[in-house]
């Protein structure tokens, strides 16, 4: 299940814009511990979720 959560996360943050949030995502996709979030979000995509989210918001342009 965690990886059908990570997945999400990454649709989400892959398609951000400047008003949504790493916390946000995390939370919505219903993995609530940040720091675990993040660790797991790095291990399956080989960046942290912040560098996704900067890398669409600079993509969109938004």
């Amino acid at each position: 299940m965690r990886g059908v959560q990570l997945d999400r996360a990454y649709e989400l943050l892959s398609r951000a814009t400047k008003d949504v949030s790493v916390a946000g995502v995390a939370i919505k996709v219903g993995l609530a511990h940040l720091g675990r979030f993040s660790q797991a979000y790095r291990q399956r995509f080989g960046e942290p979720p912040s560098a996704t989210i900067v890398r669409a918001t600079r993509q969109s342009g938004a």
